[in-house]
């Protein structure tokens, strides 16, 4: 399973820096993204998920940022915890996850 727990993390993964001068937008990300959705719930250790009552969105930076350190934070948007419940997220429908992200960060 493939799970980025921190700034460093995500560069390691998708090669890019998170930083406050750019966004970290590509193909390898969106792929990155797709291999995070196939996270295998039976075999997580639930300890190293991260709570998503820890994730603090800061709403005065542009959406773009906003996505991009959610992932971040989460280090599996589709795969973390609240308290002690796994969350496996799925979306049917062919809805898009970047929009349903971005939704989301907006809304809260």
């Amino acid at each position: 399973m493939v799970q980025i727990h921190s700034s460093s993390d995500f560069q390691r993964i998708t090669g890019k820096k998170s930083s406050k001068n750019h966004s970290v937008r590509s193909d390898k990300v969106l792929n990155d993204l797709k291999k995070l959705r196939n996270a295998d719930v039976s075999a997580c250790n639930v300890d190293e998920l991260i709570d998503l009552r820890d994730v603090r969105i800061n709403r005065k930076m542009p959406l773009n940022r906003r996505t991009d350190d959610f992932i971040a934070q989460i280090g599996n948007p589709y795969l973390f915890k609240v308290d002690d419940v796994v969350v496996k997220v799925e979306f049917g429908d062919g809805k898009d996850f970047s929009k349903i992200l971005a939704d989301a960060v907006l809304a809260g």
